[in-house]
């Protein structure tokens, strides 16, 4: 799976990192693999969520989407712009009603693979772990750069949807080994 799209991945990030001078063209490469196992680990995750039910996979992949576009904006909400211009500084602070109102629904979407016939505990359990995966990136912000960016933000998503992937292919995983023995 990762051989046929690692020539892509590796090319795309030297042609994205072409005319970029603040990241250094030196480590275009360290990029480009992590975009890979990004990519790698997202597969195999729903692969394995896909081997217990479709349903439930495509319910991982709207409850995982969902969640982790609101988890970006816990950087946003705790940490003060690292920069005076740039995404980060432009999106400024929700409020808290506006902040209560993403939290609500990321989280009604998240729970989308109850409706596919997972337990809530395992729903919950893979919420909280996507949730505390984007929470981490706060502390490494506010001592690295002091504060939040877009790119936080961006980080945030990803280590989210990840984390909410792993939580799900982890407890299949989980369920294989108690039906081999």
């Amino acid at each position: 799976m990762a051989l046929p799209i690692a020539p892509t991945v590796f090319l795309a990030a030297r042609r994205a990192n072409a005319g970029s001078k603040s990241c250094g063209q030196q480590n275009w490469h360290v990029r480009a693999v992590a975009l890979a196992l990004s990519l790698y680990v997202r597969a195999a995750s729903l692969a394995l969520i896909a081997g217990e039910s479709l349903g439930l996979a495509a319910a991982v992949l709207i409850g995982a989407a969902a969640l982790s576009r609101t988890a970006a904006l816990i950087p946003l909400a705790v940490l003060p712009p690292a920069r005076e211009n740039g995404a980060g500084f432009a999106a400024g602070k929700a409020g808290p009603s506006g902040a209560r109102r993403a939290a609500c629904l990321g989280v009604i979407f998240a729970l989308a693979p109850v409706l596919a016939g997972t337990g809530p505990v395992r729903a919950l359990t893979a919420i909280a772990v996507a949730t505390g995966a984007a929470y981490a990136i706060v502390p490494l912000a506010r001592k690295l750069i002091g504060g939040q960016t877009g790119d936080v933000a961006g980080a945030a998503q990803q280590l989210s949807e990840i984390a909410f992937y792993l939580a799900f292919a982890a407890r299949v995983k989980e369920s294989f080994a108690r039906q081999q023995q």
